[in-house]
């Protein structure tokens, strides 16, 4: 049986009314859970983002932030494609997630992906990462700010040809 592998990548920025970011964290790995895994062949899976204050952490047993703060399904653009200049090759497909001004002030530590705003609905679930240690950080985004996430899932398929039964 031939595999694919999926992994997943945020990035999240504070934007200012002029629009300039004053904070952005680059892009930084998540976890996939267990559950989002086993939903993703159910239903369309990203289409929330959440953002938490939790220092636990994540782990493929989770379902649900630790201590969430705010939940959005706000998709401000949807983009796909494909990276096959060099190994490993891959399909991604990426989406916006903006939360409205003020809706996320508070001392951000963790961060989610899935189908639903709030609850036991997450694909991923990730520390908040600073963009040069890499190390688990705080974002506290302003009241005037609206918080945006970006989420790239990318899909990899084997390396290797698959040779066995024809599917009809």
């Amino acid at each position: 049986q031939p595999t694919i592998g999926v992994k997943g990548f945020i990035r999240m920025r504070c934007i200012r009314p002029n629009g300039r970011a004053r904070i952005d964290t680059g892009w930084f790995p998540n976890l996939l859970l267990t559950s989002g895994l086993n939903y993703m062949a159910t239903a369309n899976f990203m289409t929330a983002c959440q953002v938490g204050t939790n220092n636990t952490a994540p782990n493929i047993n989770q379902s649900a932030l630790l201590g969430w703060v705010a939940g959005t399904s706000t998709i401000q653009s949807t983009e796909v494609g494909n990276q096959v200049s060099v190994l490993p090759y891959y399909a991604w497909k990426r989406k916006l997630f903006r939360f409205t001004i003020g809706a996320t002030v508070a001392n951000l530590t963790e961060v989610g992906i899935g189908w639903g705003t709030s609850g036991s609905t997450l694909l991923s679930r990730a520390f908040i990462l600073d963009p040069i240690s890499q190390l688990p950080t705080t974002i506290t985004p302003l009241a005037d700010e609206f918080l945006e996430v970006a989420y790239e899932l990318r899909y990899y398929p084997p390396a290797a040809d698959i040779v066995g039964p024809s599917v009809t």
